[in-house]
């Protein structure tokens, strides 16, 4: 991605998220397309700057590009997940 004289590498993870993100970035390279504000984040590596992004801030709020709406999930493990992240140590 480019902006501002600025190239960035924008980062998509393998997966459910992934194939959101995937699917919504195609939709914003489109000649046509209408390309609202980009929200992300960008951190140094290797000599590169990463992109990760993570909303568009559409006129009606930001839409989130990272939420995977047709993925199921199992109870038992989300609540293992949340049972450690609210584990004291």
């Amino acid at each position: 991605m480019r902006s501002r004289g600025l190239d960035f590498d924008a980062v998509v993870p393998v997966g459910a998220d992934g194939a959101q993100l995937r699917a919504a970035l195609d939709e914003l390279r489109a000649p046509k397309a209408k390309r609202p504000p980009l929200f992300g984040l960008v951190h140094y590596e290797l000599c590169r700057l990463i992109l990760q992004p993570l909303a568009v801030l559409e006129d009606a709020g930001p839409r989130h590009l990272m939420i995977a709406t047709d993925a199921e999930f199992d109870a038992s493990t989300l609540a293992d997940l949340t049972r450690a992240l609210m584990t004291r140590r």
